[in-house]
């Protein structure tokens, strides 16, 4: 009997942990539908997701007041992403480290009707970056940053004392910049707001695209959650 009991709330667990998973895999989903879906600000009301294309500058006119940390470049804002990755896999494993940086100057876009609003930068989701490096089984990084970098963080070997594969993307933003953000339209005085704005270069489309396998992954971890659930809590 004790044992059927352990087996039961072990089913429990599992099949909770199942859900949750179910539940964040579906909340990706919508996020990249809802951003499929975004409007230009002129078609939009406030509280609502927009898409806007346009050139990135500094209100405060304090100019590139960052430097990127691989390349050194000069620039308003950055993001770099440490990713783990493993051969012949197109898509990185998971996340080691994302550090994203803005400077002390307030940044806006101007769309090209002259259209100008304060931004606030949340998310980087892009395919393209401005810098990249990686690390493999074969041989280290190819340039000195970033070898230096993966060992200032304690990256260069899994715990087997192997090589690990590394991949290093390093987003920059310079003044200038035509970029295009998915944000939350907020109106601010004669200017606009864009808050908790997502950097990408990804077409309506593609969203879609990424969203469709997800929504079917958490389909199928909602089926196994409900039959963990059933089998722990049916009755003897």
């Amino acid at each position: 009997m004790s044992f059927l009991i352990t087996v039961d709330w072990l089913s429990a667990g599992c099949g909770l942990l199942v859900f949750g998973g179910a539940l964040l895999i579906f909340g990706q989903a919508w996020k990249r539908l809802r951003f499929a879906q975004a409007r230009p600000p002129n078609r939009a009301s406030a509280g609502s997701i927009v898409r806007v294309e346009g050139r990135l500058f500094s209100v405060d006119g304090e100019g590139e007041t960052l430097l990127s940390p691989l390349s050194g470049t000069p620039c308003l804002a950055y993001c770099l992403q440490v990713h783990e990755s493993r051969g012949g896999q197109p898509a990185p494993v998971r996340v080691l480290k994302h550090t994203k940086k803005c400077g002390l100057n307030r940044l806006a876009l101007e769309d090209a009707l002259g259209q100008q609003y304060h931004l606030e930068i949340a998310e980087f989701d892009r395919q393209a970056a401005e810098f990249e490096d990686t690390q493999n089984a074969l041989g280290p990084c190819a340039d000195p940053r970033s070898a230096a970098l993966i060992a200032d963080l304690g990256l260069c070997r899994n715990p087997v004392g192997l090589r690990r594969g590394i991949d290093l993307r390093e987003h920059i933003l310079r003044a200038g910049a035509n970029i295009m953000v998915i944000a939350r339209f907020e109106r601010e005085g004669r200017k606009g707001h864009l808050a908790g704005a997502t950097l990408t270069d990804k077409s309506p489309s593609r969203l879609t695209l990424e969203a469709l396998p997800m929504l079917l992954s958490a389909f199928i971890f909602l089926v196994v959650a409900l039959a963990l659930l059933s089998h722990a809590f049916k009755g003897p």
